[in-house]
C-alpha cells in the first residue's frame, strides 16, 4: 500500500477538525533510511455496530502515511451505519467482510489468518492510533524483540482524553499477576502466530491477557516505548470494557486454571491466584458488591508470597481504599 494523504481520503464531516480528520502522520520516504522495504505492518478491526466510531478508527490508521500497511476489517454483519462508512474507504483496505462470525476473538483470528505483515495488532472498531505510531513501532524495535508496547490514552465517547496509561517494564511474575498491557498500544511479530498460535475463542474478554501471559511464558520478549503515548482506548458506557465486568472476571478464572491448576504449586501459581482474586476485588466493587470485593481482597492477600507481597503492599492498600471509599 502507498502513502495516504488526506487528499486521497474522503473528506470528514463538517463537525470534525484534528487527528485523524484534518490531520495526519508525517510522511515517510518509500524505503528506510538504509534502503530497504518498511516491515509490513498487517492491522485487524473487529466490528461490530459502532457506526458511532468506526470512521474515526479507520482514519487513524490509514493517515499513518506507513509505506507497508496492510489494514484488515472484519464485520460482524452489523446492521447500523459501519458498513456505509466501510465502503467509503474500500480502496484502501487490504480486504474487508461483513458476515456473521463467532464473536471479537473469532473476528481477530479470521483476520490474522488473512494477514501477511512481520508486524501485527489488533485495533477495536472503537479505538484509536495516535499520529506516527506505526513509524515510532518500527523506529524503536530491537532485532530481538517480540513484544513492543507504550502508553495508552484512556478516552470517552467525545475522545476527550481522561488519563493516560503509562505500562511499566514487563517481567513474568508481575504478568502473572495481572495484565498491565494496553491492548491497543501491543505490537507482535507474526512469527508469534507460529510459535504459539492464535487467539483462544473460548475467551470473549480476557484473549488478549491470555495471549501475553501464553507468550511470556514461553519465553517471549517485551520492549516498553516510552511516552508519549501510541493509541487511544475508548472506555464508555457500552463499551465491553464499561459494560461487562463479570465476564472480564470469569475469563480471568479460567485463564488462571489453565496455567495454574494447583495454587499451592509454586510462588508462581500463588502469584496467578492472588492476581485472579485482586482482579475480582476490582470487578465486583466496579459493580457495587463491595462486601464481596473485599472477600476477593483478602483472599489474595492471603494467596501472596511475603517476598512478592512486600514489594506490592501499596497496590492492596489503595484497593482497598478504592473499595472503602469510592465505588
Amino acid at each position: 500500500m502507498s502513502q495516504i494523504t488526506i487528499t486521497k481520503l474522503p473528506s470528514p464531516p463538517p463537525d470534525k477538525v484534528g487527528w485523524p480528520w484534518t490531520e495526519s502522520s508525517q510522511g515517510l520516504p518509500n524505503t528506510t533510511f538504509d534502503g530497504f522495504l518498511w516491515p509490513r505492518i498487517s492491522i485487524i478491526t473487529p466490528s461490530y455496530n459502532q457506526g458511532s466510531f468506526i470512521e474515526e478508527t479507520i482514519r487513524s490508521i490509514l493517515l499513518q502515511n506507513y509505506p507497508n500497511l496492510e489494514y484488515i476489517i472484519i464485520d460482524g454483519g452489523s446492521n447500523d451505519e459501519t458498513i456505509s462508512i466501510i465502503r467509503k474507504y474500500e480502496p484502501w483496505l487490504a480486504y474487508w467482510v461483513s458476515e456473521k462470525d463467532k464473536g471479537q476473538t473469532d473476528a481477530i483470528n479470521k483476520g490474522w489468518r488473512r494477514s501477511s505483515g512481520q508486524w501485527i495488532t489488533y485495533l477495536n472498531s472503537d479505538d484509536t492510533l495516535e499520529p506516527n505510531t506505526l513509524f515510532r513501532i518500527i523506529d524503536n524495535c530491537h532485532p530481538t524483540t517480540d513484544f513492543i508496547y507504550g502508553s495508552c490514552h484512556l478516552i470517552d465517547e467525545h475522545s476527550q482524553v481522561s488519563k493516560c496509561l503509562h505500562p511499566p517494564k514487563i517481567y513474568l511474575s508481575q504478568l502473572v499477576f495481572g495484565n498491565v498491557l494496553p491492548q491497543p498500544a501491543v505490537f507482535f511479530r507474526y512469527t508469534m502466530l507460529d510459535k504459539i498460535g492464535y487467539l483462544d475463542e473460548k475467551l470473549h474478554f480476557g484473549m488478549d491477557y491470555e495471549y501475553w501471559l501464553r507468550a511470556i511464558l514461553n519465553g517471549a520478549t517485551f520492549q516498553r516505548i516510552l511516552p508519549p503515548a501510541l493509541a487511544n482506548f475508548r472506555q464508555w458506557t457500552q463499551s465491553k470494557t464499561g459494560s461487562q465486568q463479570q465476564g472480564f472476571q470469569q475469563d480471568r478464572f479460567i485463564i488462571t486454571q489453565k496455567y495454574f491448576p494447583d495454587p499451592s504449586a509454586s510462588d508462581l501459581a500463588r502469584i496467578a491466584w492472588a492476581g485472579a482474586n485482586h482482579d475480582a476485588a476490582w470487578y465486583e466493587n466496579a459493580i457495587g458488591h463491595k462486601q464481596i470485593a473485599i472477600r476477593y481482597l483478602y483472599k489474595s492477600f492471603a494467596l501472596l508470597p511475603k517476598t512478592y507481597l512486600i514489594h506490592n503492599w501499596q497496590r492492596y492498600l489503595f484497593t482497598l481504599i478504592k473499595i472503602m471509599v469510592w465505588r
